[in-house]
C-alpha cells in the first residue's frame, strides 16, 4: 500500500537559486522566483524556515521542523503571500502519516502550513503549480516517480501531464517544461514538454550524467553536468548549445544575472554567461564555498563550509569584490 493511497493529503529573482543549495549541495534549485519582499527575503537553515532582511543580516526562525539539526527543506520559491517547497514528510512537526517527498506550503509569516501533494522540484506557471509527482510505499520504505504532474496553488484539481518514472528535475519557461531523464542506459537526456501542444522534444544526451536545470534571465536553460561544467539552451535560437568552459575540480553553485559562480577549492569565482570571462571575488580563510544565496549588484550572500567547534556551516555576506565579509549565521548540518 502507498502514502498516496492512504493519504489524499497534499503542499529568486536570483537570490533561490542558491537557496535551495543550502539546503543541498546536491539539489541546486530550479526556477528564479522572487523570494524577496522590500529587503527580505526567505531561505531555510538549522532545520527552519527562516527571513533574512538583506540590509541588517538579521535572521528570524519562521517555521521549525522536527529535525532541527538538519536541512529537509528543498527547492524553496515564494509567490504571492506564500512560500511553496518540498519537505520530507518525516520532518513535518506532529506527523505520523506522511512518508516521501512532499510540495508543501506556508504564509510568508510562518503560519498556516499544509501539504499539499506528494511530490518535489514545485514550479510555477500561470496560476498552477506543475511539480515531479510520487509515492511512498510504505512496505518497502522505497520512493516511486509518477510523472510530472500540475495542481491548484492550494492543492486540489491534481492531473498527470506526463508519465515516466525516469523524470529527475523540471524548469518551466514560457508555457515549455525543461527536464532531466535518467533513461537507465547509456544516455541521459535533456528533454522538453509543451504545454500547448503537448509536444515532446529530445534537446541533448550525454553520457556525461545531468545533474540540474535553472532557468536564467527568464530566456536561457542552463544545465549542470556531472563532470563538463553547464550546459546553455536557447530556445528562440533553435537549440543553440555550449558547454561553457569550466575545469574538472570546479564547484558550480548557480546562475544569477547573467554570471555562473562557482568555486575552486576555498576561493569563490565567477563567469560571464555571455563572455566567458572569469574573476576571482574572494579567497576563503579556512572552509570551502557551498551555496550561493544572493548574487546582486554590492552584495553576495553565500554558505561555506566551517570547522568551528560544533558548527560546520555558516551564512557569509561580502561585497561584490570580496571584501567587507561577516558571518551571519552558523549552524550544524548533518
Amino acid at each position: 500500500m502507498t502514502n498516496r493511497t492512504t493519504n489524499n493529503l497534499r503542499s529568486l529573482i536570483p537570490f533561490l537559486m542558491a537557496l535551495a543549495i543550502i539546503i543541498s549541495a546536491a539539489t541546486p534549485v530550479s526556477a528564479a522566483y522572487d523570494n524577496t519582499s522590500g529587503s527580505n527575503v526567505w531561505f531555510s537553515h538549522s532545520g527552519a524556515i527562516c527571513r533574512m532582511n538583506a540590509k541588517s543580516g538579521k535572521v528570524k526562525k519562521l517555521y521549525t521542523l522536527a529535525d532541527t539539526a538538519a536541512n529537509p527543506v528543498q527547492d524553496l520559491i515564494c509567490w504571492g503571500d506564500y512560500l511553496y517547497f518540498c519537505l520530507d514528510g518525516r520532518t513535518i512537526p506532529n506527523n505520523s502519516d506522511l512518508k516521501g517527498r512532499w510540495i508543501c506550503r506556508i504564509n510568508k509569516d510562518g503560519t498556516g502550513f499544509s501539504a499539499l501533494d506528494a511530490g518535489f522540484c514545485p514550479q510555477i506557471y500561470k496560476g498552477s503549480l506543475y511539480y515531479i509527482s510520487s509515492e511512498y510505499d510504505t512496505e518497502t520504505g522505497e520512493e516511486s516517480v509518477l510523472g510530472i504532474s500540475r495542481m491548484g496553488m492550494a492543492g486540489g484539481s491534481n492531473e498527470v501531464l506526463l508519465v515516466s518514472s525516469a523524470v529527475k528535475r523540471i524548469a518551466l519557461l514560457k508555457g515549455v517544461i525543461y527536464y532531466l531523464t535518467d533513461s537507465g542506459s547509456y544516455y541521459e537526456y535533456v528533454r522538453s514538454y509543451h504545454l500547448s501542444t503537448k509536444k515532446r522534444y529530445i534537446i541533448y544526451k550525454d553520457v556525461d550524467g545531468f545533474m540540474d536545470i535553472s532557468i536564467s534571465d527568464g530566456s536561457t536553460v542552463y544545465v549542470t553536468t556531472a563532470r563538463r561544467g553547464m550546459l546553455r539552451y536557447y530556445p528562440r535560437q533553435k537549440m543553440t548549445r555550449k558547454y561553457l568552459p569550466t575545469a574538472d575540480g570546479y564547484e558550480l553553485h548557480g546562475v544569477q544575472g547573467g554570471w555562473i559562480y562557482y568555486s575552486s577549492g576555498r576561493t569563490l569565482l565567477r563567469m560571464n554567461a555571455a563572455t566567458g570571462k572569469k574573476s576571482r571575488i574572494r579567497t576563503l580563510k579556512s572552509g570551502e564555498p557551498t551555496g550561493l544565496i544572493y548574487g546582486g549588484n554590492q552584495w553576495l550572500i553565500i554558505t561555506q563550509d566551517i570547522v568551528s567547534g560544533r558548527y560546520n556551516r555558516a551564512i557569509v555576506r561580502m561585497r561584490v569584490n570580496g571584501k567587507n565579509a561577516k558571518t551571519l549565521a552558523r549552524w550544524y548540518e548533518k
